[in-house]
């Protein structure tokens, strides 16, 4: 018997993303999800583009970022979110949960799982997709515990991590330029933006 197209949908693991908080070990006002801020991390990505193709960002390495954008913490689901501080507490622990996070992908998520290992692979590289996520990752931090102090949280746990994210975005910046700047001499007309398979795939999306 042929399967529903609407079969593809019948596997709701995926869902627990929206229920795995971040920021476990802080006080704080609101809550964030993994799954929230893996949507702001793509957006975020958008808006790194915009900053940065003038010196040569090109829309590809945009479709790329996104993508890892929305795999990057798929492992969450089986971990649930494991902070940032505790992850870099012992020498190499941060690599031994990304094994298992791969594993985990490879069982649960192996639809993802291509695209988290080409992740994996760009981070070792620190390619130009990588930095671009990483910028957007590190930016919904910022975001969000500069909502929390709007919010009236004026904890030193959520200004530690506020400034902690801006001096990180401020290193990855500095690695993203000097990337681009090391490539061949920039000419508009080399990068323009054709589209790629990833965004005929969004706009044939429209038609549904």
């Amino acid at each position: 018997m042929m399967k529903s197209k609407f079969d593809l949908f019948k596997d709701t693991k995926i869902l627990r993303a929206n229920e795995m908080m971040r920021y476990a070990n802080r006080s704080k006002i609101k809550q964030e999800s993994v799954a929230s801020h893996s949507f702001f991390v793509s957006t975020n990505c958008y808006t790194i583009y915009q900053e940065y193709k003038q010196y040569g960002l090109t829309h590809n390495e945009l479709s790329q970022a996104i993508m890892f954008a929305v795999v990057h913490d798929i492992g969450e689901v089986g971990t649930s979110d494991i902070p940032y501080d505790f992850k870099y507490s012992v020498p190499g622990l941060k690599e031994m949960l990304e094994v298992g996070e791969a594993e985990f992908i490879k069982k649960e998520f192996p639809q993802f799982h291509d695209t988290f290992t080409d992740f994996q692979k760009y981070e070792r590289n620190n390619e130009v997709p990588y930095l671009v996520l990483k910028m957007a990752d590190i930016g919904s931090v910022i975001q969000y515990s500069q909502n929390e102090i709007n919010l009236g949280n004026s904890s030193k746990d959520m200004e530690e991590i506020h400034t902690d994210a801006i001096q990180r975005y401020i290193i990855l910046e500095q690695k993203l330029l000097k990337t681009l700047e090391e490539r061949p001499t920039y000419n508009s007309k080399d990068y323009e933006d054709y589209p790629t398979s990833f965004d005929k795939e969004m706009d044939d999306s429209d038609n549904y």
